[in-house]
């Protein structure tokens, strides 16, 4: 019987030794480009996905410069989502939980800003160190303001401040002002399948089990 025991143990600490180093980390870069640099970006924590490029509208040539309206904004998504960017047809604008002025964590942007970047409110203050790991992740971050998905009323939508002056205020604006646009979609942009190996020692560590209860004590 010991015997046994010690051939499903043997087996259980090859299994997790094949078992794929994982980062305990919120966010994880997806979908490097021929140069090595993420397309996307997954939070784990709020379980979305940002594109890497902060201001992908201007850097695509779709906008001279990636200010646009909100309405403006709302069609770049749709022809986001039309053209399947990065296999995607999900994507949107971050979404707002209509809490005014600084140190917002609640929207996505907040969230972004003070939980992953580790941003600090106030007036002037500069944005986190670009040598920061998690902000490195992105390009394109544009020190301005961005909009929401989400409508203050009819004629206004929630923006999110990175500079230059209100670093971290979250407040609304008249839709038909101009800022910048930032995609985002639901879920992780990836599909992680089980590796083959792991099915395998799987399977094999059922069978040791399975030997070790036909067997006589």
């Amino acid at each position: 019987m010991a015997m046994h025991f010690t051939c499903i143990r043997s087996a259980l600490v090859a299994m997790f030794l094949l078992l794929p180093v994982v980062a305990h980390a919120a966010l994880v870069g997806r979908l490097p480009d021929a140069y090595g640099q993420y397309q996307a970006v997954y939070d784990t924590d709020l379980d979305i996905t940002w594109l890497a490029d902060a201001n992908y509208a201007a850097t695509s040539g779709y906008d001279a410069d990636g200010r646009m309206t909100w309405d403006a904004a709302q069609f770049w998504m749709t022809a986001l989502n039309v053209a399947d960017h990065l296999g995607s047809s999900d994507w949107r604008l971050p979404v707002s939980n209509g809490c005014i002025s600084y140190n917002c964590t609640g929207s996505e942007l907040g969230h972004l800003f003070y939980l992953e970047f580790g941003g600090v409110a106030g007036y002037g203050d500069p944005m986190p160190s670009l040598s920061d790991v998690d902000l490195a992740l992105f390009s394109n971050i544009q020190i301005d303001l961005y909009w929401s998905a989400t409508e203050y009323q009819s004629s206004a939508a929630w923006t999110f401040e990175f500079g230059p002056y209100d670093v971290g205020r979250q407040i609304y604006f008249p839709k038909d002002m101009e800022f910048y646009a930032w995609a985002v979609h639901g879920g992780d942009i990836l599909a992680t399948p089980l590796p083959a190996t792991l099915g395998l020692f799987g399977s094999g560590l059922m069978g040791l089990l399975g030997l070790a209860r036909k067997k006589p004590v």
